[in-house]
């Protein structure tokens, strides 16, 4: 009995296979009483005085089921997947077939590779990720605890010649249990906390691969194949396009972020009657913008763009460009509309996870400053120390000039603004 009930938890062993499973029967359960219901209703509706009104009404039934009724219920269990599943993969060819989310790297990283995760029957795995096909550079991100978040390892992946190999020759994935006799692969893999690899291959060519904890069934490996393949495909492309702007094939659209950046980083900060504020910081990821909310109240934007190595530096100029152009386009901003035209602005490129800002509202006939901070490296003191905030991310906060008389602005240990009252 208790093998029994091990089996039991072991087959229902995530939320996702179990919702998977749920969805799937009550598909099939519909079809079938539908059916069932239309054979009836026909026969009692619509009597035939004939000596085979059975098979005749059965068909019917089997005929209009085929042709209606199996393909909407299909659709009903690809919206029911994409809604409590996942918009990128399901556990059939069907379901695959209608995904209709864009497959690009971000993607990868912040959906597929999760719902991969969870549909292999793991609460936790990791995603290897070429970053340099020249220099076999790679990054790696984990999947913790059965939530959905990403987390950068702070370093390089070092991958051997001889696993990238190993993952070339066994495109379908492979288990530690089958590289017994080779110890130093098998401790490599042992680094990742994996017992199972599955690599995205294209072309010949390894682009990365998931570690899984404990291996899939043979049943979930084909779907996850494809999307192994798909998820090669997109770090192709994201490698193609870096190496594109790298190479200057899109010399326009550098000249015109060089002019951008020229307008933005030499930037004067004005002046103002009761302020005075500086900068310490020309690093071209920050931007400091001053906006009329009205003739007496203004506001400041410092945004930090962080460096992304899966970036390509042409999204990058474009989001720039988007950023300096809010000044110029006569709109009256506070700071609520103003954080909400950031988010957008970087949420249309898919790189929501790449940014922080700080907001600040304040009057030339008032020394009270309102402060809102996005992001966990942004820090505001009333002395010089970068490791306390006086504002948490997400909350609006005031600062009184006239009791804390000096204002330091850090980017991590980085100071690149301070606010003083005029003497």
């Amino acid at each position: 009995m208790s093998e029994f009930f091990s089996n039991f938890k072991e087959f229902f062993a995530t939320n996702y296979r179990m919702k998977s499973i749920i969805i799937q029967t009550s598909t099939k359960s519909g079809l079938f009483l539908i059916s069932v219901s239309l054979y009836y209703f026909l026969k009692i509706y619509f009597p035939l005085d004939l000596s085979y009104s059975s098979e005749i009404y059965l068909i019917i039934t089997v005929l209009f089921a085929m042709l209606v009724l199996i393909s909407f219920f299909e659709s009903i269990e690809v919206f029911l997947k994409s809604k409590f599943l996942s918009e990128f993969i399901f556990n059939d060819l069907v379901s695959l077939k209608n995904a209709r989310r864009k497959f690009d790297l971000n993607a990868v990283i912040s959906h597929v590779f999760p719902d991969m995760i969870n549909m292999s029957g793991n609460i936790s795995g990791k995603i290897i990720i070429l970053t340099s096909k020249t220099e076999r550079m790679y990054d790696s991100y984990s999947y913790e605890k059965g939530k959905r978040k990403k987390i950068k390892s702070g370093f390089k992946i070092d991958v051997s010649l001889e696993l990238e190999q190993i993952l070339l020759n066994n495109k379908t994935g492979i288990s530690t249990s089958d590289l017994l006799s080779n110890t130093e692969i098998v401790e490599e893999i042992n680094l990742f906390n994996a017992s199972y690899i599955l690599p995205f291959v294209f072309r010949e060519k390894l682009f990365g691969f998931l570690a899984f904890p404990s291996p899939p069934t043979y049943e979930e490996r084909s779907t996850l194949k494809i999307l192994s393949t798909k998820s090669a495909v997109a770090i192709f492309n994201n490698l193609l396009s870096s190496e594109i702007a790298i190479q200057k094939k899109y010399n326009q659209e550098f000249e015109v972020a060089g002019k951008i950046e020229k307008n933005i980083f030499n930037y004067k900060i004005p002046t103002f009657n009761n302020l005075e504020i500086k900068t310490y910081s020309n690093s071209s990821n920050i931007i400091i913008e001053f906006f009329n909310m009205n003739e007496f109240l203004k506001l400041f934007l410092i945004l930090v763009i962080k460096e992304n190595s899966f970036g390509s530096e042409v999204i990058n100029s474009y989001n720039l460009g988007r950023v300096y152009s809010l000044n110029t386009n006569k709109k009256k901003y506070d700071i609520r509309s103003l954080r909400n035209e950031i988010q957008n602005l970087f949420k249309e490129t898919a790189v929501e996870d790449n940014y922080e800002f700080l907001i600040a509202s304040f009057s030339e006939t008032n020394p009270v400053l309102t402060f809102l901070v996005n992001g966990g490296n942004l820090k505001i003191n009333d002395f010089d120390d970068s490791t306390i905030s006086k504002v948490s991310s997400g909350w609006r906060y005031k600062v009184d000039l006239l009791k804390s008389q000096e204002l330091f602005i850090f980017f991590k240990k980085i100071k690149i603004f301070t606010i003083n009252l005029k003497k």
